[in-house]
């Protein structure tokens, strides 16, 4: 009897390397996304310490030019921290986009998986069908020649 052969074995193979893609893309995106969080995260610890440098330095005499200078550096941390906070909402859109692409991608191998089960099944039907009809020809065949009777 000849061995089961999915007929869309080929196209099951090349679903499964895309989605193996597609699963690195993913992974990719979201390490991005994680790596910016940290940036924004340590962005924030390092102007929160700055805030209490800053607090320190104002229980004495201030003078205008450490106003000034702490002013422009604060400005300057806003400016990173938006720019670092965009980045990390483009990041987690293209890491959503990436996540729907892999989903699709999973679907799609899934469905010629369990197509192939179930043709696999049909087959196994169809083999034990055959035997069963092969060892019922043989028994009759035997019961047959035990009588003598003429085949």
């Amino acid at each position: 009897m000849k061995r089961f052969k999915f007929r869309l074995d080929r196209l099951l193979k090349i679903k499964s390397r895309i989605q193996h893609e597609k699963q690195r893309d993913f992974a990719l995106a979201e390490r991005r996304a994680s790596d910016q969080s940290e940036k924004l995260n340590a962005l924030n610890d390092t102007k929160l310490k700055s805030y209490g440098s800053r607090r320190k330095r104002q229980l004495g005499k201030v003078s205008v030019e450490t106003l000034r200078v702490f002013s422009r550096y604060f400005i300057r941390l806003k400016k990173v921290e938006l720019e670092s906070s965009a980045m990390l909402d483009a990041l987690n859109a293209e890491c959503s986009k990436k996540r729907e692409f892999l989903v699709k991608a999973s679907r799609e191998t899934k469905t010629l998986e369990n197509l192939r089960d179930r043709q696999r099944e049909v087959y196994i039907k169809m083999v034990n069908s055959l035997e069963t009809k092969e060892a019922d020809e043989t028994t009759s065949q035997r019961v047959a020649i035990a009588r003598g009777e003429k085949l």
